[in-house]
């Protein structure tokens, strides 16, 4: 509701902040035919979910931007929008670097395993996957939350800051476009150069990730 853009069967997540020290009790149920999810904190333990994140940062914390104070004072949501907006850019970067040589990379290994054998299988499947840490590593740069999982592919066209190739991976998931396996490893191939040049126009350094730690 706070986003201005909720449907019939959107679900109802709510944030909670009662006194009290280490308190993260998540509530999840359906009523009325709708899901709910309730997440109560303390203070202490909001601040903190607020500043652990992963690769899904542009999407998970996105709630503690797009959120409407309800009841009592509303200072600590104030206070988390403008903590989340102020997320520290090193660390977004370093978590990009790390999923462009970790999940990326890896995903895309098993795409050229695959297509060496001709298994195409899980080439759709793969494509979604990758195209949607694509979608991630624009939101963890650019940092920019995405208002919702439905639209986060459209928000990440929008961004003039993206690898080149991620646009033709959205537009094939998008329209389901996902049935020619060549193709769509062609497109995958095309979307792992377009970031390595992306990722040295935005000088995430790769090179101690490309090298053995030893």
């Amino acid at each position: 509701m706070a986003r201005k853009d909720d449907m019939p069967w959107s679900d109802i997540e709510m944030m909670v902040i009662i006194s009290g020290k280490n308190i993260d009790y998540p509530l999840e149920f359906i009523s009325n035919g709708g899901r709910v999810e309730i997440n109560i904190y303390s203070a202490d333990q909001f601040y903190a979910d607020l500043d652990d994140f992963d690769e899904m940062w542009p999407l998970t914390h996105s709630a503690f931007l797009y959120n409407q104070p309800l009841f009592g004072d509303p200072a600590i949501f104030l206070d988390g929008r403008k903590l989340v907006q102020n997320t520290s850019r090193e660390k977004l970067s370093h978590i990009a670097q790390a999923l462009i040589t970790g999940e990326i990379f890896e995903l895309l290994a098993k795409v050229r395993n695959a297509a060496q054998i001709q298994d195409y299988q899980n080439i759709p499947l793969n494509t979604i996957k990758l195209t949607e840490y694509g979608t991630f590593l624009v939101g963890l740069q650019n940092r920019q939350l995405f208002r919702s999982a439905q639209s986060m592919f459209t928000e990440a066209l929008q961004s003039e800051n993206k690898p080149a190739g991620l646009t033709a991976l959205i537009t094939a998931v998008q329209k389901g476009n996902l049935t020619d396996a060549e193709k769509l490893i062609t497109l995958l191939e095309d979307f792992w150069r377009g970031t390595f040049l992306w990722a040295e126009k935005n000088q995430l350094n790769l090179s101690a990730r490309l090298q053995w730690p030893i």
